[in-house]
Formats: structure tokens, C-alpha cells, sequence
């Protein structure tokens, strides 16, 4: 008999982990959810590399500090729809942040807004200014 209540005494308490993991779990994926999203939109808006970087290292810190504040193995609670959506939200995060960092690093150049070579032009209107000065001596 007391061999009995024992054991149903140790499977309410793993039972109580399991549920409190299970609620440090939900709680990891909203924190990543909205850490990730918020500096996805920062990204969008950053103007200068100095901003990029900072962003950049500030989510990296962020997300580092944030999965140390839950005990061990909490995000592998998560269920899998919510680790599908931080896979597809993080995804999203890397792309705007490889594209940022290309068009940072290769700045788009403004076309020439004439329709023809200025340099071309501007020859042909000298050559033709030579030629009236010539013809003028």
C-alpha cells in the first residue's frame, strides 16, 4: 500500500513539471515570437550600416538572453505548429536581413536621366564650336 501511494505521489509531481514546462514553453514562443517580428520591422526601416549592425547584434543578444531565461530543454516543448511559425518568422527575419545587407553593400545608382550620352553630345556641340572658330580666323 505504501509502495502504491509513492508512486502516485511521484507521477503527480512529474506531472506538475510537465505542465509548468509546458506554460515556459507557450511563454519562450510568444517572447521569441514578438523579439523576432519587432526587429524583423526594425530591419525594414534601418537607413545606414552602423543601424543594421546594431540591430542585428541587439537580436542576436536578445535571443540569446531570452533562452537562458528558461530552464533547459523548454524549447523542445514548443509544439510543433508554434515552431513551424518561429521557423517561418526567423526565415523571414534572415532574408530581410541578407537583403538589407546587400543593398547597403551595393547601393543602387541613380540612371542618367537623358536619353542620350551627355558626353557624346557635348563632343559633337565642342567639334561643331571648334569648327565655327576656325572658320571664323
Amino acid at each position: 500500500m505504501l509502495t502504491l501511494s509513492l508512486v502516485g505521489t511521484l507521477g503527480s509531481c512529474v506531472e506538475k513539471k510537465e505542465n509548468n514546462l509546458t506554460a515556459e514553453a507557450q511563454s519562450l514562443f510568444e517572447k521569441s515570437r514578438e523579439i523576432t517580428l519587432r526587429y524583423t520591422d526594425s530591419l525594414c526601416q534601418a537607413k545606414d550600416s552602423a543601424t543594421l549592425l546594431r540591430l542585428i547584434s541587439g537580436y542576436e543578444d536578445r535571443m540569446t538572453k531570452l533562452n537562458f531565461e528558461y530552464p533547459a530543454e523548454t524549447d523542445l516543448v514548443i509544439d510543433e505548429g508554434q515552431n513551424d511559425t518561429l521557423i517561418k518568422l526567423s526565415l523571414r527575419y534572415i532574408s530581410v536581413r541578407d537583403s538589407m545587407l546587400y543593398r547597403i553593400a551595393h547601393p543602387e545608382m541613380f540612371r542618367d536621366t537623358l536619353a542620350a550620352d551627355s558626353v557624346a553630345v557635348n563632343d559633337s556641340i565642342l567639334s561643331s564650336h571648334t569648327s565655327d572658330s576656325q572658320s571664323r580666323e
